[in-house]
């Protein structure tokens, strides 16, 4: 099963004010349905609908396309494993098994396997800083997993071998790529400070299973020990 990552739950903040906004919506539309036989409460309904409408539709429209957007990403905390790498089987054409495995909540969310070449593979994230006050919501910085790559030590084994570099999860968006360019667009301008990369590597030698941790700092490796 390909490997993806599923971190709609973080964004729940997000979520629950698209749904108070479409609540509103509904609400004033209803109340003003149910006063259209009183003028005196009529009108006020209608004052009221007329004054809320922008505001809500605009938090409504907005929290769709943050869903949309950024329900891959996951938010970083103190301390959570977000995938696990095992490698060290090697065929006779010379390339690596390693197995990637995505995880959500603790929970295992789909595997890939893939032949790599290199001495060592890499797992490259793609992190969104947010704007200050996004942090009064719990969002600090973002990351999803999009690559995993093959690295050699050598120069000339990029030369003389082949390059394995996999989209992993949903891959890098175009709202991340203007962001790094310092050209994120309207109206997400407004909530990016920064997008960058980081990324994690072991041996494609090694047998052992490692952990990709997250923090609120970034990620890091950890090797599993049953």
């Amino acid at each position: 099963m390909p490997a993806r990552n599923f971190w709609i739950g973080d964004w729940w903040p997000v979520l629950a004010i698209g749904l108070v906004s479409f609540g509103l919506l509904l609400f004033g539309a209803i109340g003003l349905l149910s006063a259209r036989r009183k003028p005196g409460r009529y009108v006020l309904h209608s004052a009221v609908l007329a004054a809320s409408i922008p505001v809500t539709f605009s938090l409504l429209v907005l929290s769709v396309l943050f869903l949309v957007q950024f329900g891959s990403y996951h938010t970083l905390v103190e301390w959570e494993v977000l995938a696990r790498v095992k490698a060290g089987t090697q065929s006779r054409y010379g390339a690596f098994k390693v197995i990637y495995t995505a995880l959500a909540s603790g929970q295992e969310r789909g595997t890939r396997t893939l032949d790599l070449y290199g001495d060592a593979w890499a797992v490259r994230a793609d992190v969104i800083r947010w704007k200050p006050f996004m942090r009064y919501l719990g969002y600090d910085r973002s990351l999803k997993f999009t690559r995993l790559q093959g690295v050699f030590r050598r120069e000339q084994d990029y030369l003389e071998h082949p390059r394995t570099n996999e989209t992993i999860g949903k891959g890098t968006d175009r709202i991340w790529l203007r962001a790094h360019r310092q050209q994120a667009p309207w109206p997400f301008r407004y909530f990016i400070e920064s997008a960058y990369t980081t990324s994690v590597s072991g041996s494609t030698s090694s047998p052992d299973l490692y952990d990709i941790v997250g923090t609120k700092e970034g990620i890091g490796l950890r090797k599993v020990d049953y």
